[in-house]
């Protein structure tokens, strides 16, 4: 599997999407949404994938800024997606209990 990156009119790389928004609204939402603790690690390990590509492309490391960034989206949208459930079964089970309580 080949990683491929821009380039620029100077042949030096550019610097991809860190990723860092998406990141922190993933980390926002586990936090406000149940406290989804699986979405709250996934969102850390997402924010510190995102910190990892400007220290990269700062190294002169290209290729490992590209991983890092596709990193931290992946592991961004993991977070949500796990948030999403969680919020969905503790949706489900209040209403059953309010259900059971009739």
């Amino acid at each position: 599997m080949g990683y491929e990156y821009q380039q620029n009119y100077n042949s030096t790389p550019v610097m991809p999407d860190d990723n860092k928004t998406i990141a922190i609204v993933a980390l926002a939402l586990s936090i406000l949404c149940c406290c989804s603790l699986p979405g709250i690690g996934f969102s850390i390990y997402a924010i510190t994938q995102a910190n990892e590509v400007e220290k990269a492309m700062n190294q002169g490391f290209p290729l490992k800024a590209q991983q890092a960034s596709k990193n931290a989206k992946l592991f961004s949208w993991i977070a949500i997606g796990l948030t999403v459930v969680q919020s969905f079964f503790t949706f489900v089970y209040i209403i059953l209990v309010i259900l059971s309580e009739m």
